[in-house]
């Protein structure tokens, strides 16, 4: 859509959108949460942030006003480190439009770079490969392309395609997100958020699904008790109304001693109100010493370590399902990919997303609830592996194998020849790796930009023909694709081939694609799948 400016009521529209996109995903940043402590709330802090800006801000044409009540309702009701520093992204967002009707993209661009800036200064110890580095990164790589021929809609693309480089960095940065095999869950939540944005602005209105509201924490003496270690301490959050007749409040000074008072410390001053998000192992003394200034208008306080005992007892007590021999696992790319795998009966499918970047954590999960004798996990991918191999390594179990699929396709194969009657393991798996090892798989995918890669020159807008993941060729359309397999003799001496249609091949004919190949080798037998995949327009399973 070519918008040049919003305006307060789009910028409502856009906001209402990330919470329902948040909504959608909340549980998913949840179970990515590892830092600064395994407590698995960011993304439940984040949506709460944001939806009690929603709904405390009033529509408003004007952009500068509505931005101002949004902000202010986010701060009143930002919940842990994550919330509080979104609050902080969108009071630099509004300090930078307050006076602007309308803006757009070289003002949009200076509200986030300005939004960055204000969450930096929020923070007493800024940590690199969280939130922070995303927010900065994101827009710091782009700002000089941003100029008055570019829309806002692809200003928010352009945001949103380097904020996702930089979050897939976050474990390199991070040694305990690279541990875990996640990325940046606060920086994730914040992809999230924008992405809601940028889909509105693109005419696409987010349904929120249908879930129960976010339950209150409660302390279990089952997995915290009196046998318990306590080292993370509290979380604590309030609200501090300054008073007058109490001491002089300098927000410095405030933050210099609250930092000898604990750590993860967010401390924000909007007027004579204090935010404050402090995590420490005795809360009395941040109680007292705030009391000098003022008395809390809310306040919560968690045990952090009775949450994680919790998180972590849960996780282990999931119920098994029903024991079988050989369990399944595939990771998927696609709504037609994964009701395919779904009908070989695997016990879990995973959505790797657009590029294929499950994390260990969701894995972990779908080992942990499937009961067999063997456990085959399917990666699909070659970023998928070390996930995997983690995954398996933390589940501490003995009985899974990885299986060499570097392609969705050669999941496929593997499974369409599996013998479910054969009652010795040992063969049975045997005869699934020669499955992922007998196909031949070609992808062809869209060049997003000119580069020479593999010694093949790729133009932009070209497709880009792939062999086991490596680029043979660069043509013009799919009609050439055919071209290079016969090139390639890749269809000499094959008997079966499958071909998933991903979603973008809209334009395929697939009876004149399927003449082309018969032309070539009549004995083919030909088969078209609606896979839905993202990324590949065209996968190609030759047998």
């Amino acid at each position: 859509m070519k918008i040049k400016r919003i305006n307060g009521l789009m910028f409502e529209k856009m906001a209402r959108n990330a919470v329902a996109n948040l909504q959608n995903n909340e549980s998913k940043i949840n179970e990515m949460n590892v830092f600064p402590v395994t407590d698995g709330d960011t993304g439940t802090n984040m949506l709460l942030t944001l939806s009690n800006g929603v709904e405390h801000a009033h529509s408003n044409s004007h952009l500068g006003n509505y931005p101002k009540e949004l902000c202010e309702g986010m701060l009143l009701g930002a919940r842990g480190n994550s919330g509080v520093i979104l609050s902080q992204v969108f009071k630099g967002f509004y300090e930078e439009l307050q006076n602007d009707s309308i803006a757009d993209v070289s003002e949009l661009r200076d509200a986030f770079v300005r939004g960055y800036k204000t969450a930096y200064r929020s923070v007493v110890r800024p940590v690199e490969g969280t939130i922070l580095t995303v927010l900065r990164e994101g827009i710091e790589s782009i700002k000089s392309q941003i100029g008055r021929g570019v829309l806002v809609p692809n200003l928010f693309s352009m945001y949103l395609a380097e904020m996702r480089k930089v979050l897939a960095h976050t474990p390199e940065m991070l040694p305990v997100l690279k541990d875990a095999g996640v990325v940046d869950s606060g920086g994730y939540g914040y992809v999230v958020l924008i992405e809601g944005m940028e889909k509105s602005l693109y005419g696409e209105e987010i349904i929120p699904e249908a879930v129960a509201p976010t339950p209150t924490k409660s302390v279990s003496v089952s997995s915290f008790n009196e046998n318990s270690d306590f080292e993370l301490g509290y979380c604590m959050e309030f609200l501090l109304q300054t008073l007058k007749g109490r001491a002089a409040f300098d927000i410095e000074d405030y933050i210099a001693h609250l930092n000898t008072l604990g750590t993860s410390l967010v401390a924000v001053q909007n007027g004579s109100v204090v935010k404050v998000h402090i995590h420490t192992k005795e809360p009395s003394p941040v109680m007292a010493y705030s009391q000098r200034f003022g008395e809390f208008v809310s306040f919560k306080l968690d045990n952090m370590q009775a949450q994680q005992d919790a998180l972590l007892a849960d996780r282990s007590e999931r119920p098994a399902g029903e024991h079988k021999p050989i369990g399944v696992i595939a990771i998927s790319n696609g709504p037609g990919i994964r009701e395919l795998f779904e009908s070989f009966e695997c016990d879990a499918v995973i959505d790797g997303g657009k590029t294929m970047n499950t994390s260990a954590k969701e894995i972990l999960s779908a080992l942990q609830g499937i009961c067999a004798d063997r456990i085959l996990l399917y990666p699909n991918h070659e970023n998928i592996f070390k996930a995997a191999e983690q995954a398996v390594s933390i589940s501490g179990l003995d009985n899974v194998t990885v299986m060499p699929s570097r392609s969705v396709m050669e999941c496929y194969y593997s499974l369409a020849m599996d013998n479910g009657d054969n009652a010795d393991l040992d063969n049975r798996v045997r005869s699934l790796l020669e499955g992922c090892r007998a196909v031949t798989a070609v992808s062809v995918t869209r060049c997003v930009k000119d580069c020479v890669c593999n010694n093949i020159v790729c133009t932009k807008g070209q497709y880009v023909v792939l062999l086991d993941g490596s680029p043979i060729a660069c043509v013009e359309a799919y009609d050439d694709v055919i071209r290079v397999l016969k090139e390639q003799s890749l269809l000499e001496d094959k008997e079966n081939c499958i071909v998933f249609t991903g979603a973008d091949a809209a334009g395929l004919d697939e009876q004149h694609m399927q003449g082309l190949i018969e032309a070539e080798n009549p004995r083919l037998e030909i088969a078209f799948v609606d896979g839905q995949q993202r990324i590949y327009d065209l996968i190609i399973g030759l047998v």
